[in-house]
């Protein structure tokens, strides 16, 4: 499956309340730290906000062990 037929499977599945904040939903593959990787291979700065991962990051090997 790739990234476009996630995200037409997303929107057809997304409570109509909602659809209005995810126009362009990136597709996460990955995670490591501050970054994140969508299905078409771009990096980004991890912006999504959880709590946990603002202050340790995704996949802290520390916070693992």
């Amino acid at each position: 499956m790739n990234s476009q037929e996630v995200r037409d499977k997303h929107k057809k599945h997304l409570f109509e309340a909602v659809k209005n904040f995810y126009q362009e939903p990136v597709v996460i593959t990955e995670a490591k730290g501050t970054r994140v990787s969508d299905m078409d291979g771009n990096s980004y700065l991890d912006f999504f906000g959880g709590i946990l991962t603002v202050s340790v990051g995704h996949a802290n090997e520390e916070v693992n062990d």
